[in-house]
């Protein structure tokens, strides 16, 4: 989402964000189910102590009337479907020019998505991370990586990943 964009850009620049969102159907928005439970759940959030690094929480409210909330859930980030489709159109001055239109779908969700909180009527607390490493392809990766005789780093038995030399006597550093 975009509020969760800023939010992330934010931790990027080294300050503490927390995205909130309100969820509507068909223009329906319940403004009041945000601002009654928001700020209850920002207050217990940053009054829980040190954050961990790349640690930004993800507030999704549903879009149901404050009285309706079945209770706040820590979920986690659903599987989303997003579709894309461009427009031609024509603007005041008789120029054309292109608008490009997401969709969204829903896919599979389980029960502990945030979604599928949302959808219960319950606020979704989602922790995003910003460390996209593969961990188990860090461990593969290093496995497979060896030095040749001449210098040349190779993945397992495959092709070289640099021209003879370039690595010189470089050593893969341990973690």
């Amino acid at each position: 989402s975009g509020t969760m964009g800023a939010a992330g850009t934010a931790y990027l620049m080294g300050v503490p964000a927390i995205a909130l969102s309100q969820a509507h159907r068909h223009g329906d928005v319940h403004w009041d189910t945000a601002r009654e439970h928001g700020e209850v759940l920002v207050r217990r959030l940053v009054g829980g102590g040190d954050w961990p690094a790349g640690f930004v929480p993800n507030i999704n409210f549903p879009p149901v009337g404050p009285e309706e909330v079945t209770g706040y859930e820590v979920t986690e980030q659903g599987n989303g479907v997003l579709s894309i489709g461009i427009e031609t159109r024509m603007d005041p001055r008789g120029k054309e020019y292109h608008w490009m239109r997401f969709g969204r779908g829903q896919v599979g969700q389980s029960e502990e998505a945030d979604i599928s909180a949302i959808k219960r009527g319950a606020v979704s607390i989602t922790p995003i991370g910003f460390d996209r490493t593969d961990r188990a392809g860090v461990g593969i990766c290093r496995a497979g990586i060896q030095q040749c005789q001449d210098g040349v780093w190779r993945f397992g038995e495959g092709a070289c990943i640099w021209a003879a030399g370039a690595c010189g006597s470089q050593q893969i550093p341990e973690t």
